[in-house]
């Protein structure tokens, strides 16, 4: 399923957050995470240490501009991140 009106839904056991959902404390902390990616890398896998855990924030690059497609896990996402944001993996 996908989100509704801002409310994580469960598909195959994995939950989404839609991008309006999420504080714009973890936005700006996982574009500055972004920045530090390695040149020549067009996909990065993010952790993103919330109040309430650990999530993950999944992101492409096109045109040269990285964009987060998707940000994965169960809450958290509408407060002010409290733990940072590190990449886990690109490529």
């Amino acid at each position: 399923m996908s989100n509704l009106n801002g409310t994580p839904q469960t598909f195959a056991g994995v939950v989404t957050a839609a991008p309006q959902s999420v504080h714009l404390s973890i936005k700006e902390q996982v574009e500055a995470a972004l920045q530090g990616v390695k040149e020549g890398r067009t996909m990065a896998i993010l952790n993103v240490k919330t109040g309430s855990g650990l999530n993950l924030a999944v992101a492409h690059k096109f045109n040269d501009q990285w964009e987060v497609i998707t940000y994965v896990g169960k809450s958290g996402w509408q407060k002010p991140i409290e733990g940072g944001v590190s990449v886990a993996f690109s490529r």
